[in-house]
């Protein structure tokens, strides 16, 4: 007995936690009847369990606090276990180490009647003899600390004293935090995984992947975690993180008591602060030397030559993210030089990190310090490899941006002959890109920002024409791509139309060569409805031609016979035809695209109308009359 431990059951219930409830789980979870544990309620506090093993009892202990029961451990000494009389109820057994301490703290008069056990005999406490030597004072436990103030006010608390063999230090920390690194770092790719559906279906557009979904939940999904994280499990029953338990070291107060929660929040949030900050400012120095931030940083009417002053955020941004680093770094090497081994957040919330044998009260300071464990030794490798890498960036940092500049001043001055060495059509799907993708468009929350308006060069590639952007209201933006009148162009493409239109996605309309337009599904699609097909053998240039079965009273040809009368009061030239013949069909990329189109309209409803390689079944006069006219203009 000289070396056991007690559990004991106080009776009373841990904050946020009903008593109504706590009691029938703590009944189940000890496999006992609510009745009998009812009835040994009203004689708490009182030992449930004794054992010399102190580590099976706090799992024990643990156990009870989930389901919100309060519970103390206290050595349990050669002298008798105790009764106590409160409210005129005898209270116990209990170890006298328990009973002595509450004394101390105040909680208890020393004039309270106790009765030890197996003795019929009540008295005050002060008046037991010692008739065997005391216990080493159990101190109030880790997980009774809470978010107390930590004013000792009957003055018997100890304060943890110096030495190595109490305090982690530095190697021990920075091994516990690359393994929570490494473990976060897995739970945020689960979570990811699992949210990974819903942010492509928010962010597709047009068959795209929109990478600013993915930028967006990204961080909400890490920091959300990482805030849960720390201060849960440092405020928990076993005051550790899962690296801090692999290492063997916990969180505490000053005298060596679990920290609650309150305490927990301050000690994490000056290091999350700056853990932000840091990740912020390198996703704005990455963002800003991208390709795709110059350009739009640059407006669209003068891609320009960056200069030293249009660097100098970057320059800016990169100065405050090595000063963020080197205090980051700062504050970790202070627990080398600290007494008692703490950071400016430990001192900040007073806390302190260590080994897990120091337990006042419970067991006898450590003589020595624990050995380093192997994993913890590879994971302080990993780590000084990756500060060293810190260190190279700080100082490569301004070269890389001087070559950042001289690259882009290069890439101004040889994009004109590099694009005309380029397929012209990749340079006009390259043109018809920068504007889909958001180069000349800027996006507000997933929504087109139809600015800025007006005509401007296109991105990259300024020889090859222009691109006008018009507000058409209601939502709907336009971008009208016009290739320049350029003898570096071919005839049949100077001056012609690509026309992208934002409604609630994108379209494509050209009468321009297949060859030509951007490789778009829909870059066949006309304002009217009308798709790209294969016109027959033979066919007139400048023709409406419509398809009806010949004097026939169906609906189909009557409605065909109305509209060749529309189309003679506009004047527009058409044929009716009764039949559809194509001797060859041309291969083609798309040609069983416009192969299935053209089935589709021929066996549509009637009449079936085609335009200059365009189709549409059973249009309207004033859908037909505009698609013809719409092809005279952009040919004129």
């Amino acid at each position: 007995m000289k070396n056991d431990y007690a559990l004991v059951l106080t009776g009373e219930v841990l904050p946020g936690f009903e008593p109504a409830s706590v009691w029938p789980q703590l009944a189940a979870h000890l496999r006992v009847e609510p009745q009998k544990l009812a009835q040994l309620l009203p004689h708490t506090p009182r030992t449930i369990k004794q054992d010399g093993d102190v580590d099976k009892l706090r799992g024990l202990q643990a156990g009870i606090m989930q389901v919100g029961a309060q519970t103390e451990i206290h050595p349990a000494d050669e002298r008798p276990a105790l009764y106590v009389m409160l409210e005129g109820t005898p209270r116990g057994p209990m170890p006298r180490a328990m009973v002595q301490r509450r004394i101390e703290l105040g909680y208890w008069a020393d004039s309270i009647s106790v009765n030890e056990a197996g003795s019929e005999e009540w008295k005050p406490f002060r008046e037991l003899s010692a008739t065997a030597q005391p216990a080493p004072v159990a101190g109030k436990l880790a997980q009774d600390s809470g978010d107390e103030k930590e004013t000792d006010t009957a003055g018997t608390l100890s304060v943890l004293p110096e030495g190595a063999e109490i305090y982690a230090g530095f190697w021990w920390r920075c091994a516990a935090m690359g393994i929570d690194g490494l473990i976060l770092g897995l739970v945020n790719m689960a979570l990811l995984g699992m949210a990974l559906p819903f942010i492509i279906v928010a962010g597709l557009s047009e068959g795209r992947y929109s990478a600013d979904a993915f930028r967006i939940v990204l961080p909400v999904v890490l920091l959300s975690f990482v805030f849960w994280y720390f201060p849960w499990k440092q405020s928990s029953v076993t005051q550790s993180t899962y690296g801090m338990r692999a290492l063997g070291v916990k969180i505490v107060d000053k005298y060596g008591r679990r920290i609650g929660i309150k305490r927990a929040v301050m000690r994490f949030f000056p290091m999350a602060v700056i853990g932000i900050a840091i990740f912020s400012m390198f996703l704005f120095t990455e963002s800003f030397l991208s390709a795709h931030s110059i350009l739009v940083n640059a407006g669209p009417a003068n891609f320009f030559v960056p200069s030293e002053h249009d660097l100098l955020p970057v320059r800016v941004v990169a100065g405050i993210n090595i000063a963020l680093v080197v205090i980051w770094v700062a504050n970790c090497l202070m627990v080398a030089w600290t007494k008692r081994k703490q950071t400016l957040y430990d001192m900040m919330a007073g806390t302190f990190v260590v080994f897990d044998d120091v337990e006042p009260g419970h067991r006898p300071m450590p003589a020595q310090r624990p050995p380093m464990p192997r994993f913890g030794m590879v994971f302080n490798t990993l780590l000084l490899a990756f500060m060293f890498a810190l260190v190279v960036l700080a100082f490569a940092t301004p070269k890389f941006i001087q070559d950042t500049q001289e690259a882009l001043v290069k890439e101004a001055h040889d994009r004109p002959i590099r694009n005309k060495n380029k397929p012209l059509k990749d340079r006009i799907h390259k043109a018809a890109d920068a504007v889909k993708y958001g180069r000349m468009l800027g996006y507000v929350d997933d929504k087109i920002d139809c600015r800025p308006l007006g005509e401007f060069p296109i991105p990259e590639d300024p020889a090859l024409g222009t691109v006008r952007i018009t507000n058409e209201g209601a939502g709907v933006c336009s971008a009208t791509i016009t290739f320049a009148q350029s003898d570096d162009l071919p005839v049949d493409l100077r001056g012609g139309e690509i026309i992208l239109k934002h409604e609630s996605y994108w379209k494509c309309y050209s009468i321009l060569p297949e060859k030509y337009l951007p490789a778009y599904e829909d870059c066949k699609v006309s304002p009217y409805g009308f798709v790209a097909v294969y016109m027959p053998d033979d066919t007139p240039d400048n023709v409406v031609l419509v398809f009806a079965p010949a004097n026939c009273p169906r609906e189909g040809a009557q409605r065909a016979a109305r509209l060749m009368d529309a189309l003679r009061d506009a004047k527009v030239p058409a044929r009716l035809l009764s039949s559809y013949y194509l001797s060859a069909v041309p291969q083609e990329p798309d040609t069983e695209r416009r192969l299935r189109q053209l089935r589709g309209i021929m066996g549509g409803e009637q009449p079936a109308v085609l335009i200059g390689g365009m189709g549409k079944a059973n249009p309207t006069a004033a859908e037909t009359i505009g698609e013809y006219r719409r092809q005279q203009a952009a040919y004129r």
